[in-house]
């Protein structure tokens, strides 16, 4: 079947026409790619939702004709603000698995380094002491 399209301006070039029922919305009658007659679209409209997604999800969005009201919020990230980390003589550890920083993590200077401040011939941190009062 041959439907006269009328307009104004160039010529009518049907290899133009690419369109397909997949990318027209559902239930509209169009003249398309792959065939002479009408067709009908099937790309369906995305009805409003919400998504919440746990830490590191995915959601994979529908297709379909949005219309911005899908909403995909992130739930269950612990913050933790900028924090100091004072050297002791044990291990410590920063706690900052699963959580999204606000800020820097700093770790101090260790004060009172000094070769005076070390017992002779012991090394700490690359500085070897030379202190040999016995008390």
């Amino acid at each position: 079947m041959i439907l006269p399209l009328w307009f104004k301006g160039d010529t009518f070039n049907p290899a133009d026409v690419d369109a397909v029922p997949q990318s027209v919305r559902n239930g509209k009658i169009f003249l398309g790619s792959g065939s002479d007659e009408r067709q009908t679209g099937e790309l369906s409209e995305v009805p409003e939702a919400t998504y919440q997604l746990e830490l590191n999800g995915r959601k994979e969005i529908p297709a379909g004709i949005h219309g911005g009201n899908v909403t995909v919020r992130q739930t269950g990230i612990a913050t933790m603000n900028q924090t100091t980390i004072y050297p002791t003589d044990q291990p410590q550890t920063a706690g900052t698995a699963n959580k999204y920083m606000n800020g820097d993590v700093y770790v101090a200077a260790l004060l009172g380094l000094l070769p005076e401040n070390i017992k002779k011939d012991v090394t700490i941190l690359g500085v070897t002491g030379t202190f040999e009062g016995y008390n």
